[in-house]
C-alpha cells in the first residue's frame, strides 16, 4: 500500500512538473524568450550548465529557432573545452600521486561533459 502511495505522488509530481511550461496566458514565443533570457543570465553568472539547461529548453520549445542554436553551441563548446582542461589537470595530479585532486579534476569533467 505504502508504495501504490508514492508512486500515486511521483506521477502527481511528474504531471505537475509536466505542465509547468503549458501555463495559459503564456505563447510559445513568449517561453522561448524566457529560456533565453534566463540562459543569458546564467551565462553572465558563469553558470554554463544551467545556462545550457535553458538553451536546451528553448530548443525543445522550437528546435528551428536559430539564436537558441548559436548559443547551444557555442556553449557546448565552451563546456567540452573546460572538461578537456579539467581532465588534463586530472591526469596530471594522477601522475604527480596527488590522488585526490586527480579525482576531484575528473569529477568536474564529468560533470561538465
Amino acid at each position: 500500500m505504502k508504495r501504490i502511495g508514492i508512486f500515486i505522488l511521483f506521477a502527481s509530481l511528474i504531471v505537475i512538473v509536466g505542465c509547468a511550461m503549458l501555463t495559459p496566458g503564456f505563447s510559445k514565443e513568449e517561453r522561448l524568450q524566457t529560456c533565453l533570457k534566463k540562459g543569458l543570465e546564467y551565462e553572465q553568472k558563469d553558470n554554463l550548465i544551467q545556462a545550457s539547461k535553458q538553451y536546451e529548453k528553448a530548443l525543445r520549445i522550437n528546435p528551428g529557432h536559430s539564436e537558441a542554436n548559436k548559443r547551444y553551441d557555442r556553449l557546448n563548446i565552451k563546456l567540452h573545452e573546460s572538461a578537456e582542461r579539467h581532465y588534463r589537470a586530472g591526469l596530471k595530479y594522477h601522475k604527480e600521486g596527488k590522488y585526490l585532486l586527480a579525482r576531484q579534476e575528473f569529477l568536474r569533467t564529468l560533470r561538465l561533459w
